[in-house]
């Protein structure tokens, strides 16, 4: 997509692979009759998901460039055969590089990785395979997970461990890469990382706010334009009435302030405006 103006920041959304997720798994006590008829469901009820991430480019607190990157997509994950069988994957491995370049932005340009949590879907670009053993993809950045989000995915309950692969994140701390932030933060002038929590319980979102414009990256709080109703929580949130309350509070501000969303994960829907009846109207950039 083209960038979104907003101030002194520019904003991207950029494409990484596309994969299926279990409609179920998804939509939660929501049955398939009533999500079916927004999101259709291949012969092993799997829905298409994105992994979109954010890229925003605009000064930092000093006035220099920044580059910052929200979540890394798949990664190498995506290019597993057995990876690919499971979660009906036919793009090609690892798009989200092209898209950067097509944005004129080189890996080592990036200089702060903002990790929303750590589910394989969101940090699996944060490494790449190397001759030398697993290496940051983004070698001059700074990554940036909440504290207990960290904590919690070294150490995850029986339900939620397949969703964390620790070869995704822990050569970031090898590498001495890995910040950690203990809640709310700005990143740079305008990025702010927010707690939502109740997908896990030290989930986080991003907004970006400039020239009179905020744009919400919803990360796993509003996965698809369907969860906007805040009971169709998916199965494998933590906390399914935690994550209704943090919805709420967020659909305040999203109506109150006039926010735009960026969806991580809705394939159908990228950037949009939130109508009164939580329907929504892309937004196209000028």
């Amino acid at each position: 997509m083209q960038p979104v103006g907003l101030g002194e920041l520019e904003l991207w959304a950029c494409a990484d692979v596309t994969f299926g997720l279990d409609g179920g798994l998804m939509f939660g006590t929501v049955p398939r009759t009533i999500w079916g008829r927004s999101y259709a469901a291949d012969d092993r009820n799997r829905v298409a998901t994105a992994t979109r991430c954010l890229l925003v480019r605009g000064p930092d607190a000093a006035g220099r460039e920044a580059v910052v990157l929200v979540d890394t997509g798949l990664g190498d994950l995506a290019a597993g055969d057995r990876f690919r069988h499971l979660y009906g994957v036919t793009d090609p491995a690892w798009p989200l590089l092209a898209e950067l370049a097509a944005a004129g932005i080189e890996p080592g340009a990036v200089t702060h990785v903002v990790l929303t949590h750590l589910h394989f879907d969101h940090v699996g670009g944060a490494v790449r395979a190397t001759a030398a053993g697993p290496r940051p993809t983004f070698p001059a950045a700074r990554y940036l997970v909440h504290e207990r989000e960290l904590a919690y995915a070294r150490s995850p309950d029986r339900r939620s461990q397949a969703s964390y692969l620790p070869e995704t994140w822990e050569p970031l701390a090898a590498a001495g890469v890995l910040d950690t932030v203990a809640g709310e933060a700005e990143v740079i002038p305008g990025v702010r990382l927010r707690d939502a929590p109740g997908h896990t319980d030290h989930h986080q979102v991003v907004t970006v706010s400039g020239g009179g414009r905020t744009v919400l990256f919803t990360a796993d709080l509003f996965p698809y334009a369907l969860h906007l109703k805040p009971h169709y929580v998916p199965a494998i949130d933590l906390d399914p009435r935690r994550t209704m309350a943090t919805r709420r509070r967020y659909l305040e501000r999203i109506a109150a302030e006039g926010w735009w969303l960026l969806f991580e994960h809705d394939a159908r829907h990228s950037l949009v405006q939130v109508e009164e009846d939580l329907s929504v109207i892309p937004v196209t950039p000028s």
